[in-house]
């Protein structure tokens, strides 16, 4: 029981720290859409949402960190079309 506390406290972690890491990005594109690095760099934060709800995030319950994990999928989505 206690290692599988552990491993969902590294997944929720893990999780807070993508989500964050998103935030940082999309601020940072949306202050300057026009550099290309921004767009890399906001790109690859989708890519590791994109991850982090495919594996790492897979087994987490909480409602409100889905809600907001789907929130930021949708954002990548209109972003990279």
């Amino acid at each position: 029981m206690i290692h599988q506390n552990n491993a969902l406290l590294y997944f929720a972690l893990s999780c807070a720290n993508v989500m964050k890491e998103f935030g940082t990005k999309a601020t940072e594109f949306q202050s300057q859409s026009n550099d290309q690095d921004k767009r890399n760099e906001f790109k690859e934060a989708c890519d590791s949402v994109d991850d982090c709800s495919e594996n790492i995030c897979n087994g987490l319950q909480n409602k409100d960190f889905m809600a907001a994990l789907d929130t930021a999928k949708t954002y990548c989505v209109v972003i990279k079309t």
